[in-house]
């Protein structure tokens, strides 16, 4: 294993706890009355991206084996390797008996041939390649047993909790299993922690060593705005597909698992993301700092203060179309009238999120500045108006 490659590990791990903490999503589909298409495969679950949350699931939770969705995990520690500089782009790999021996789909290398990250990169991930995962695994980690573990500690780390793999490839292995979810989970991570090398995903075909291959996920020509990700099939697995595709601003993510044959894979793929896409939308609407009004402030060095969401990272939604059509936020102020000092962070007011007359949210909203107390005259000034001259008064903050 290289001496970085676990340094990046604990790195992401810190970055995934403090991306668990700091982006709040919601959603508002309880009352949702829209069914979901009718799906053959064994297992499925169509996701948004942006927030995370389900949008239309069946047997998600149910474990079978990934066939060459493996792959994805297999691309995302070898980009993230890329991305903390462990490995570059161009850096050369030479190909083992191993991996030249590999089995089932290959981009065909030779024995002791050194191949750019690169290109093993794309025939992962456009070809196939069996060959192409193997020797990436043991180019990283000295050893494909050794970059299991490292995929099994990613998983871990990204909470797929249901999921063990037993090699970089996705061929049948005793307890190499996944989920619906936990797929879906792993490629919404690919696309947002790695968008620039994740493009690879939208490759149609790719020639090397004279070989020229089609990606099989068949929507990338077929559905607008498909940009991946990743098919597979053994006979245990049947026809399984991961894929992510951006209309309306919004990203879709989708995993079919153990569908009966590649052109249903693609027809049940295309039915959720028509069903996603036709009915949903996911929206960011404060981000943090971000100044929506202002609240009165007694007794203050400033008359007011800029109140914002008190989130740390921006806040999302999930909608039904005729939801997000209807949404609206109102600031609804302290019960009691804010008084200084008020310090930067402290909670003074709520946002409320309506849809209809249907509430969806209820969020902290912060001040953004500090205010401190104002000279001792204008203290008393406001201390009479506030407590002597309207006593019976409703306090309103805004």
């Amino acid at each position: 294993m290289r001496p970085s490659c676990r340094r990046f590990l604990r790195r992401a791990a810190a970055a995934l706890a403090a991306a668990a903490v700091g982006a709040p999503a919601a959603a508002a589909l309880s009352d949702l009355k829209i069914p979901p298409p009718e799906i053959g495969a064994e297992a499925y679950a169509l996701m948004d991206a942006l927030t995370g949350e389900m949008i239309a699931e069946k047997n998600a939770d149910l474990q079978l084996p990934p066939a060459s969705l493996t792959k994805i995990m297999t691309a995302y520690l070898i980009f993230s390797a890329v991305d903390e500089q462990v490995l570059e782009l161009e850096d050369m790999m030479t190909v083992s008996k191993r991996a030249r021996a590999a089995q089932g789909s290959r981009m065909f290398l030779e024995e002791g041939s050194s191949v750019s990250v690169r290109d093993l990169l794309l025939g992962l991930v456009v070809q196939s390649g069996n060959d192409a995962a193997i020797a990436l695994a043991e180019g990283l980690a000295g050893s494909e047993e050794a970059f299991v573990d490292l995929m099994n500690q990613q998983a871990r780390l990204l909470g797929m909790a249901d999921t063990r793999f037993a090699n970089s490839t996705g061929l049948n292995a005793k307890g190499h299993a996944t989920t619906a979810r936990d797929m879906a989970v792993l490629s919404r991570a690919l696309a947002r922690d790695y968008p620039e090398l994740y493009r690879m995903h939208a490759e149609r075909e790719y020639e090397y060593n004279g070989i020229l291959q089609t990606n099989r996920n068949r929507l990338l020509e077929n559905y607008r705005g498909a940009d991946g990700i990743k098919t597979g099939y053994t006979r245990a697995a049947g026809y399984c597909l991961a894929a992510s595709a951006v209309r309306h601003n919004m990203r879709l993510i989708g995993v079919v698992l153990k569908s009966r044959s590649a052109a249903r894979r693609t027809a049940e793929m295309t039915a959720l993301f028509n069903y996603g896409f036709t009915h949903f939308r996911s929206v960011e609407l404060f981000a943090p700092g971000q100044a929506l009004d202002e609240l009165k402030v007694w007794g203050g060095a400033e008359l007011k203060v800029p109140v914002g969401y008190g989130g740390d990272d921006a806040f999302r939604i999930l909608l039904t179309k005729a939801d997000a059509n209807s949404l609206k936020a109102v600031l609804q102020g302290p019960a009691r009238p804010l008084e200084a000092p008020v310090g930067t962070g402290d909670e003074v007011a709520r946002i409320k999120l309506t849809a209809g007359d249907r509430p969806v949210a209820d969020l902290p909203a912060v001040a953004l500045e500090d205010v401190a107390p104002g000279p001792w005259w204008h203290r008393l000034a406001d201390y009479v108006r506030l407590h002597w001259l309207a006593p019976d008064q409703p306090k309103e903050a805004l």
